[in-house]
């Protein structure tokens, strides 16, 4: 009996569909420069911090292993460190998005449909490229340590596998410490399923299991590192206890605004921790009052008003608004309105593929891989969702969930073929239906 061939995810397909994907992801690192160029903004807001404290980790708050990236680039123009960090982290995001070549070859169409999600990713996250932004490489690693955990769901754990995985989640944690609670959302309900349904675990599930487990343990040490050399705690206290109560603060929408500040003096002035305060700020609301913020919060969640063109605006033009309509209508500039309506017509045709890819997998097998994959996108996306409906919310924060999830989906339809059987019964090889 022929054995079933390994799928590795790691082999760059050859023949015209790599050649055109390739030829897109180039065009689009193109795009990324040509944006620099017409937009060379000076840093303001979240990117002048980041840049701040690349010059001085003493002045440290967030950003993990970016900010060393960026303080060995200071001696550049900061759009031009930018330029250089964001078209890098896209090419691997493109490069990523190449079908290995034995699963193209069955499923051509396939690569094709990659290939366009490519372009349109390159289009909807263009205007990140001259900002001093931590999303691209957050993004990068994240999407690396995803690619290597399916490589060994299909071909069983290695330790230069499991490391690999882990290393790439850490550092993708380490950028984005908000990344830590949905992942744990994964752990949580995949937890809970084995233990109910008394399911046996195979090494390829147990590594994969371990790689989340390592990815937040270890995010969160690299952020504990830089604090350690932290000379402002109070910036520190005072970045915390911003995030959780612009969650909740009345008649804010849950963004981060000039009017949201001042119920932060009071908590940080007492030494309140951020559990109390939060829980104080909550009670002294009604019912409506919240139904009504969480309700607004969802609206701007999933309506796409902007994620990096609206802060491309906000550099160029003293408003300081998240709202996509405020921003457009005040904006003098005719290219950054055109941008803004790419962004949000590029960012609704993604989501219209995830539904779709959602839907075609959802009709699948329960044993296909497709299914198990579809499972992992939408326990990701819920658990972004609901974290950002306790907490703050910003344009720029469906960015991960979107591409992580979509990226779980494409990789579910292109192995929809293949079945998780027998890694449940305990072969560490996947096999075709």
């Amino acid at each position: 009996m022929k054995k079933p061939q390994k799928t590795y995810l790691t082999r760059i397909p050859a023949g015209s569909a790599a050649a055109v994907h390739l030829a897109v992801v180039v065009a689009c690192i193109g795009l990324f420069l040509l944006v620099v160029r017409l937009f060379p903004v000076p840093p303001a807001v979240d990117p002048l911090e980041h840049w701040r404290i690349a010059g001085d980790l003493s002045l440290y708050s967030k950003g993990g292993v970016m900010i060393t990236v960026y303080s060995v680039l200071q001696g550049l123009e900061p759009h031009i460190a930018a330029a250089l960090v964001n078209t890098a982290s896209f090419a691997v995001i493109g490069i990523l998005l190449l079908l290995p070549a034995d699963v193209r070859k069955k499923t051509l169409q396939t690569q094709y449909l990659f290939t366009a999600v490519t372009l349109l990713l390159g289009l909807w996250l263009s205007g990140f490229a001259p900002l001093v932004a931590t999303e691209l490489p957050h993004l990068a690693f994240g999407l690396l340590a995803i690619r290597i955990m399916i490589h060994i769901l299909l071909n069983g754990p290695s330790w230069l596998a499991v490391v690999g995985a882990a290393a790439a989640g850490a550092a993708s944690v380490s950028i984005r410490l908000q990344t830590m609670l949905p992942v744990l959302f994964i752990l949580t309900a995949v937890s809970g399923y084995v233990v109910l349904k008394r399911i046996r675990l195979t090494r390829s599930v147990v590594a994969c299991i371990a790689v989340l487990i390592l990815s937040v343990t270890g995010g969160r040490l690299i952020d504990a590192v830089y604090r350690m050399g932290s000379q402002v705690p109070e910036r520190l206290a005072a970045h915390e206890m911003q995030v959780a109560l612009n969650g909740v603060t009345p008649g804010q929408c849950g963004l981060n605004t000039r009017a949201g500040t001042a119920y932060l003096a009071e908590p940080l002035e007492t030494g309140k921790g951020v559990p109390q305060a939060y829980v104080e700020l909550f009670s002294q609301q009604t019912p409506k009052d919240l139904a009504a913020n969480y309700a607004c919060k969802l609206d701007y969640w999933l309506s796409l008003r902007g994620s990096s063109w609206i802060m491309v605006s906000r550099h160029l033009n003293p408003l300081y608004s998240e709202d996509f309509e405020e921003v457009r209508n005040t904006n003098s500039s005719p290219m950054i309105r055109a941008a803004l309506h790419l962004e949000a017509v590029t960012g609704t045709i993604l989501y219209l593929i995830m539904i779709v890819l959602a839907v075609l997998l959802f009709k699948e097998k329960r044993s296909s891989l497709g299914r198990l994959l579809l499972l992992g996108s939408l326990l990701l996306f819920s658990g972004y969702t609901m974290q950002h409906m306790i907490i703050e919310i910003n344009t720029r924060y469906i960015v991960p969930p979107m591409v992580f999830s979509l990226y779980l989906l494409l990789y579910g339809y292109a192995l929809r073929d293949r079945s998780v059987k027998k890694i449940a019964e305990g072969s560490e090889k996947s096999v075709n239906k």
